[in-house]
């Protein structure tokens, strides 16, 4: 789909599968990028970077109708139709922090999105309305890192990774990053990376890190890398049950899976 000597990552199919949402550093700064789904047309939406603390290209997703991004440039969150106007700042994060990773939900409308200070490990969960108004937060800064926020199908639950060795590590390294439901209240967590029962098989191997998982398109699974927890490791795709049971291995050498 692309050729380039700069940095391209992070597709994300439009809900309507018709665009690809990408980021590139081609200008200096990561920056938001359309194109056709045979790597034609490729259009430079955004003029503020999508940029911040740990964000480097990774902090955007598609509205639920695919007429607009939401994406975040260091303490602001905004909001552009798919073809470049319409800028909206959306919110602001707290003193001294960065917005990052975000999603939009249509069934209530509402927006998850993390906000992280200088260190990676330091990160938050809040939920807003789409126009960003009642910003409440849904998981409060715990030891270890807190990544990769996203909806179930149905906007009920929220999907998120933690390390929970509770391992700080300013170079962003975790130990044993498990992948974790709830519903939108804080109820119902669910270890999804402990697999079935209780004696975790089925569930993620130790030495490794679940990481970027997203819901598939009916909400019956999850997509999701592990890697190993060594930094510089190669990443696996994979998918599994709701209830981490059943993982099979899609690609070697891949990260930052979507599933339209």
């Amino acid at each position: 789909l692309t050729t380039s000597p700069f940095v391209e990552t992070a597709p994300q199919l439009s809900p309507n599968r018709d665009r690809i949402a990408y980021t590139s550093n081609a200008t200096g700064q990561f920056q938001l990028y359309t194109m056709n789904r045979d790597g034609s047309d490729a259009r430079q939406i955004s003029l503020l970077p999508v940029d911040g603390y740990a964000n480097q290209g990774i902090g955007f997703r598609w509205s639920p109708d695919g007429a607009q991004l939401i994406y975040s440039s260091y303490n602001r969150l905004y909001r552009i139709n798919r073809d470049g106007t319409g800028l909206t700042t959306l919110a602001t994060a707290p003193t001294d922090r960065h917005f990052r990773e975000c999603d939009w939900t249509a069934q209530g409308n509402r927006i998850v999105v993390q906000t992280v200070g200088s260190n990676v490990f330091d990160a938050e969960l809040y939920l807003l309305n789409a126009d960003g108004s009642n910003p409440t937060l849904l998981v409060g800064n715990l030891p270890g890192r807190l990544d990769s926020p996203s909806f179930s199908v149905d906007g009920r639950r929220v999907l998120y990774t933690r390390d929970i060795e509770g391992f700080n590590d300013v170079a962003g390294r975790q130990l044993n990053a498990h992948i974790f439901s709830q519903n939108l209240d804080g109820s119902g967590l669910v270890d999804v990376s402990a697999g079935p029962g209780t004696t975790g098989v089925g569930g993620k191997p130790l030495g490794f890190n679940d990481v970027q998982p997203r819901y598939s398109p009916d909400g019956a699974k999850l997509i999701f890398v592990q890697v190993n927890n060594v930094l510089g490791s190669v990443p696996e795709v994979y998918t599994a049950e709701l209830n981490g049971s059943a993982r099979t291995r899609l690609f070697p050498n891949a990260s930052r899976p979507d599933w339209r």
